[in-house]
Order: structure tokens, then sequence, then C-alpha cells
């Protein structure tokens, strides 16, 4: 993958490589034999329950990959810079939130990297 440093920083690079970990590994539990270990609500569960209501979301793991898609989707947390709309311009001037959200979005794709060599790891001692 060729980026520029600028674009390793991005707030729309880190939402975009959290976005894939979460896919990635919401997709590695539900084929993994420990599915049937967690409760059908977990990942609901901690994000909070306040769209937990509407009727046209399906699963939880859609229900929360969908809600955060769409959310991050309106603020413009995967546009690039030069776009207007996007949350790196919009922060272009305000660098402690920028710095504050990238640190938060650093932690998550750190979190969600854990998770995945947690699963990898329970899956090659078996």
């Amino acid at each position: 993958m060729n980026m520029s440093v600028n674009e390793a920083l991005s707030l729309a690079a880190r939402s975009r490589r959290c976005k894939q970990a979460f896919n990635k590994l919401s997709v590695q539990l539900r084929d993994s034999q420990y599915m049937d270990q967690v409760s059908p609500n977990a990942i609901d569960d901690q994000f909070g329950r306040f769209w937990s209501d509407h009727s046209v979301l399906k699963e939880p793991r859609e229900s929360t990959y969908d809600f955060i898609s769409v959310w991050a989707g309106n603020i413009g947390a995967f546009q690039s810079e030069e776009f207007r709309s996007s949350l790196d311009y919009r922060l272009r001037e305000a660098s402690h939130i920028r710095s504050q959200i990238g640190r938060t979005l650093q932690f998550l794709d750190s979190s969600l990297a854990e998770g995945l060599l947690l699963l990898s790891t329970r899956r090659s001692m078996c």
C-alpha cells in the first residue's frame, strides 16, 4: 500500500482502517467456534442501545457496523482531506480536536487488532 505520510496520519485513513478491522474481526468471530459463546447482543451492548430500537436493523453485527458506517460517512470521516465535507478538512484548524479523534481512532484500531490476535491465538491452540 503506497501512502504518503500525511495520508497515513489522516483521520480518513485511520477511520477506513478501523472500519476494515471491525469488519474483519466480526466476520472471523462469526465464523469461529467461539460464536456460540458470544451473546447475540454483545457487540451492540458495547456501543450502547440508543439505536437498538430501530426495526430496520437486522442482526447485532450488521446493525452496529451499518450504524457506524453511516454515522462516519455523514461526518465525512472516510473522505480525503481535499473534500470540504471531510472531517480532516473541517478540523484542519482545530488541531486539539483532530489530535483527540486521532488518538481515539488509534486506540480503537489497537483494540480491534488485539481482538483479532486473541481470536487467531485461540484458533491456533485448538
